[in-house]
């Protein structure tokens, strides 16, 4: 490899640790992480936001982690009720920046990248709802975690 290769690699892996979404709580070993609760001046923490495409033709989801080569993240939506009983979490701040309503779904999504638009969006959460979208992100990888195990 030429200095200049490695130099560039170096480099790449300074400004993914640097950057403000990936002070992230990496294991190595395990290859996972979550986001980061940084708070900014105003209260807020900024986040990825990212269309998630399923069979209904996909919502905006907070990207909140990754699992092996899977990306973790939590949906959004006007809907205060996913179904007939389970209640979505009402947000503080609608981090699309619209004055309607915002709602979480309860459970994270982990998912290959493909099924995720390119294009990133920059959002808002305030800080209790960014803490309960770690929350739930790491109970989703331990679920996955544990599921992957018992193959």
């Amino acid at each position: 490899m030429s200095k200049t290769n490695s130099n560039t690699s170096n480099n790449k892996q300074n400004k993914a640790k640097d950057s403000p979404n990936t002070e992230i709580a990496q294991n190595s070993q395990q290859a996972t992480s979550t986001i980061s609760v940084k708070t900014n001046q105003d209260g807020t923490v900024t986040i990825d936001i990212r269309q998630h495409h399923d069979g209904k033709g996909g919502h905006p989801h907070v990207m909140t982690g990754q699992v092996d080569n899977k990306l973790v993240s939590v949906g959004l939506t006007h809907d205060p009720k996913k179904s007939k009983n389970s209640a979505n979490r009402k947000l503080t701040v609608n981090p699309l920046g619209k004055q309607e309503p915002s709602y979480m779904q309860r459970k994270a999504t982990i998912d290959k990248p493909s099924s995720y638009g390119k294009e990133v969006r920059k959002g808002q959460l305030s800080n209790s709802d960014a803490k309960y979208a770690k929350k739930i992100t790491k109970k989703a990888i331990e679920k996955y975690k544990a599921k992957k195990e018992k193959k």
